[in-house]
């Protein structure tokens, strides 16, 4: 989320994104209850390098380090990652955004007839 927001709210600010990305390159050196954490933090890390602002200067050198770890998944996001100049840009563009979010109406009718309480906005 941190990376998400704030490459969007500073995309052409150098100094505002190389400090999100040492913030989260810090968070990769702590340790971490879910193993898919780190991965959340790498794709933030290939956002923070696709802003037209950002002039890389460590996130190449993270992505190669990670080409060498244990985590497959890790591994295979660094070697993606690496090969993209531009970071994730076009990986994750949504060109459809559905707001109303009606792909959930099908789970929703279901936990109802469940015994899920209706949501109600007003309470």
């Amino acid at each position: 989320m941190y990376g998400e927001v704030g490459t969007v709210i500073y995309k052409d600010d150098p100094n505002s994104l190389e400090q999100i990305g040492f913030q989260l390159r810090n968070l990769l050196d702590k340790k971490m209850d879910n193993k898919n954490t780190a991965n959340w933090i790498y794709s933030s890390l290939a956002k923070v390098k696709s802003c037209a602002g950002f002039e890389d200067t460590f996130i190449g050198d993270i992505f190669n380090e990670a080409k060498t770890n244990q985590n497959y998944e890790i591994r295979q996001r660094a070697h993606e990652y690496s090969k993209r100049s531009n970071g994730i840009v076009g990986i994750t563009k949504v060109e459809k955004y559905d707001a109303n979010m009606t792909f959930l109406k099908d789970f929703i009718e279901a936990a109802i007839i469940k015994g899920a309480k209706k949501y109600e906005p007003s309470k």
